[in-house]
């Protein structure tokens, strides 16, 4: 594991009895630093209303750590409405949890180091 990816730490008592000095070192503990980024585009700059816009989200894992029970939500404009069945995970077709103009996917592992994309498809009103 690469020494900036964690914290090591550990803590030391000094006591003096008598004139006579000691110095006690406690375990060391280690804490994994996660590095997690997540970044979204779309396919077009400009578009019509009636318009498919694709929307790209690219979550990445830069921890040496696999993370576990993620929670992905993205809340849609206002003008816009999401394509029933264009949610992938992957490439592979997944239902997100509809509920009002965000859509909520559960993700159960982001492996150490791996991304994940997700892409789906809104109709401008």
């Amino acid at each position: 594991m690469e020494s900036n990816k964690i914290i090591k730490n550990t803590a030391t008592l000094e006591l003096e009895l008598c004139g006579h000095k000691r110095t006690i070192e406690s375990n060391e503990t280690e804490t994994n630093i996660v590095k997690l980024d997540i970044k979204k585009e779309t396919n077009c700059k400009f578009v019509l209303a009636g318009g498919v816009v694709l929307y790209t989200i690219t979550i990445s894992n830069d921890s040496d750590v696999d993370l576990h029970d993620l929670e992905f939500k993205d809340t849609l404009a206002n003008n816009t409405k999401y394509l029933t069945g264009s949610f992938k995970v992957n490439g592979v077709y997944v239902d997100p949890d509809v509920s009002g103009a965000t859509l909520n996917y559960h993700i159960d592992k982001i492996k150490d180091n791996e991304d994940i994309t997700i892409t789906f498809e809104v109709k401008v009103l």
